[in-house]
């Protein structure tokens, strides 16, 4: 690699966010946010799934997983680590 690469590099980790902890309150209000995005989703997929060639199962039942992560990662709004792991799925 070249100087210029490495220079390349260290900016492009410094870029990267170091991880601070959210406060519950803000955490919270991105983790509502992200189950939202997710649940638009699921009904997307299924009209994008009854226009297609797939058999009706695999049009209903890829939807299906999406929407089983998403009540998963609803239903236990207390915790940080185990709610936030269906979501990012």
């Amino acid at each position: 690699m070249t100087a210029a690469d490495w220079s390349i590099m260290t900016n492009l980790v410094a870029a990267i966010p170091r991880g601070a902890r959210l406060s519950k309150e803000s955490w919270a209000a991105r983790h509502a946010i992200v189950l939202r995005l997710v649940w638009l989703h699921v009904p997307g997929l299924v009209i994008v799934g009854l226009a297609g060639p797939q058999p009706w199962w695999e049009r209903l039942a890829l939807p299906g997983v999406i929407a089983v992560l998403a009540a998963a990662a609803g239903l236990a709004r207390t915790e940080r680590a185990r709610p936030s792991w269906p979501a990012s799925a």
